[in-house]
């Protein structure tokens, strides 16, 4: 599935705008990786952004990671808002995926 991030494109950064070395970063990663893929939770970062030192995987990336978990969250759960879900359904769902809540 595509991202449904706003503001992201396939072919520049997310967060910088650059065109170089693109790579698609899945925001919640490891065991959520297939459920991020579900939703089209991912963003295209360049390399720096995703494996820097301050990227997504990089030692000093944690509060970049932080924000991309937040912006996937808020994404999601509007989505599912838009498709019949109160606020608090669409936040204990979300929970009940990934298992905690990143705002």
């Amino acid at each position: 599935m595509r991202s449904i991030i706003p503001g992201d494109k396939e072919n520049w950064c997310f967060i910088c705008g650059s065109y170089d070395r693109i790579e698609e970063h899945h925001i919640f990663g490891g065991s959520d990786r297939q459920i991020s893929e579900k939703y089209g939770l991912k963003v295209h970062l360049c390399n720096a952004h995703h494996h820097g030192t301050s990227g997504a995987h990089g030692r000093d990336g944690s509060k970049l990671q932080q924000y991309l978990h937040e912006t996937g969250q808020q994404e999601i759960e509007k989505r599912w808002q838009e498709q019949g879900l109160s606020a608090d359904e669409a936040r204990q769902r979300f929970m009940r995926e990934f298992r905690r809540s990143y705002l």
